[in-house]
C-alpha cells in the first residue's frame, strides 16, 4: 500500500452536519463545534473567515474553504460584523451541552434570500478514533479551492431543492 492510501484508510466520519444558509449583511456565523474539519462552500457573495490565530481569509463566489481544527472561529460579511449588535448566526452540535442534535440541522436556509445575499454550503465533520489526526497535522489552517461560479449556480439550485425535500 502507497503512503497516502495507508494514511487514507480506516479514516471514517462519525457524524456530519450540512446546512444551506443565505445570509444578508450584516451577518457572522461563529463555528463552535469542534469539529476537526469544516468546509465552507460560497456558492454567491463572500465573506471573510476569521481564524482563530488572527489570520483573516477572503472568500467569495466559487471558493470552497476547508478549515482544519477544533478552535472557534468566525464567518462573516466582513470583519467588523463579528463584533456587531447584528443577530448572529452559530454551529455548536458536536459539543457535549449542545442544543441541537445533527439530524436537526439538515437543509437549515438561515436569513432573506434576495440579490444581494450570500449563499453557503456549510457542512462540519466529526471523526471517530484517532486516525485522522495524522492527515489533519497535515493540512493548512485553511485551504480555499476555486471552482467555476456556473458550478456554483447549479450547487445553489441543487441544494434549494434538496432542503424542500
Amino acid at each position: 500500500m502507497d503512503p497516502l492510501s495507508s494514511l487514507l484508510s480506516g479514516i471514517r466520519a462519525e457524524g456530519s452536519v450540512v446546512s444551506h444558509a443565505v445570509l444578508s449583511a450584516p451577518w457572522a456565523i461563529r463555528f463552535a463545534d469542534a469539529a476537526p474539519l469544516t468546509m465552507i462552500s460560497v456558492l454567491r457573495g463572500g465573506g471573510t473567515l476569521l481564524l482563530p490565530d488572527g489570520t483573516e481569509r477572503a472568500v467569495g463566489a466559487g471558493d470552497t474553504a476547508i478549515v482544519n481544527g477544533s478552535a472557534p472561529f468566525h464567518l462573516a460579511d466582513r470583519p467588523a460584523s463579528v463584533h456587531g449588535t447584528h443577530d448572529a448566526y452559530e454551529i455548536a452540535c458536536f459539543g457535549t451541552d449542545a442544543e441541537c442534535a445533527v439530524q436537526d440541522l439538515g437543509g437549515i436556509h438561515w436569513g432573506a434570500d434576495s440579490e444581494e445575499a450570500t449563499a453557503l454550503i456549510v457542512g462540519a465533520y466529526r471523526a471517530s478514533g484517532h486516525r485522522h489526526e495524522r492527515l489533519l497535522r497535515s493540512l493548512p489552517p485553511v485551504l480555499v479551492v476555486q471552482e467555476d461560479v456556473e458550478v456554483c449556480r447549479w450547487l445553489e439550485t441543487a441544494a434549494a431543492d434538496a432542503a424542500q425535500l
